[in-house]
């Protein structure tokens, strides 16, 4: 509990100080856009890399990872098609959907060449 704990805290403090910056000192919409770009362009991605880069998988055994893995992509999946009436998602909207939703590569921050801005 104390991990969830120090996890969230941060976070929910963070937002908070951001509402405030944007409503009271720094109200520029220009600045924003910047700063919104560079979160979503920059530091997002690096913050995966970095992550991803420091993480020790010879500490973690395939039998562990295994689950971790395939169960999330099969419960979204089994959701999303669940919920496609209400969605109103078929056909190829639906598989678009259900590829987006499980696909790290999905994000466009995060795919090889992109030269997108």
């Amino acid at each position: 509990m104390h991990l969830v704990v120090m996890a969230v805290v941060p976070i929910v403090l963070l937002l908070g100080l951001g509402t405030v910056l944007r409503r009271r000192l720094v109200t520029d919409p220009g600045f924003w856009r910047g700063i919104e770009w560079m979160s979503y362009r920059f530091f997002t991605p690096a913050l995966f890399v970095t992550s991803i880069a420091a993480t020790d998988l010879a500490a973690a055994s395939p039998a562990a990872l295994l689950p971790s893995l395939t169960v999330p992509v099969v419960v979204v999946s089994v959701l999303i098609i669940g919920l496609r009436r209400p969605l109103r998602a078929n056909g190829p909207q639906l598989t678009s959907l259900v590829q987006r939703s499980i696909r790290l590569t999905s994000s466009p921050r995060l795919k090889p060449g992109d030269s997108r801005g």
